[in-house]
């Protein structure tokens, strides 16, 4: 199951825990590729339910790379009924193979509420296997979400890693 492990969460009965995840991908073009993945089943302590994911990945040059993302998540867990929707932009520019920067911009629909965002950030590689993100971020709502922190919005600075192996 979705972030579950074996055993469905505080459940402890393993037979709950199943979902399917799959996808496919079709390159367009030399410059364009199609992905759709989805998930049904167990989302973990979002209770049963479905998730697709569309990413639309274009090469513009060789150093500047666009996607769009959409999520779709329908779940229904213990509390009721979860509808969540988004919509997201990357552009991402490659300085040269160890640098590059990025910026993002997201529209979150949770039920009724919506939560837009946008980020700025750079892509550090050291090394072939490793990536680190600074980031910066801002979010905000004009409906009555609670965003992390902050009633209608915040700015947020982050930095993460990757490692490949």
């Amino acid at each position: 199951g979705w972030d579950t492990g074996f055993d469905r969460f505080n459940d402890g009965d393993s037979s709950d825990g199943s979902n399917f995840l799959g996808g496919a991908s079709l390159t367009i073009t030399d410059n364009l590729t199609l992905t759709y993945i989805t998930t049904v089943g167990d989302l973990g302590f979002r209770g049963e339910g479905y998730t697709q994911h569309i990413v639309l990945d274009a090469q513009v040059t060789d150093k500047l790379n666009y996607v769009l993302l959409s999520d779709l998540v329908e779940a229904n867990a213990a509390g009721g009924a979860n509808h969540q929707f988004s919509v997201a932009n990357y552009l991402i520019y490659w300085y040269n193979d160890c640098f590059g920067m990025g910026g993002r911009a997201e529209w979150w629909k949770n039920g009724g509420e919506s939560v837009y965002e946008f980020t700025l950030g750079v892509n550090i590689k050291p090394d072939a296997n490793l990536i680190i993100r600074p980031e910066w971020r801002y979010q905000w709502s004009n409906d009555a979400v609670q965003l992390v922190g902050a009633a209608d919005d915040e700015g947020i600075f982050a930095v993460d890693a990757i490692l490949t192996f």
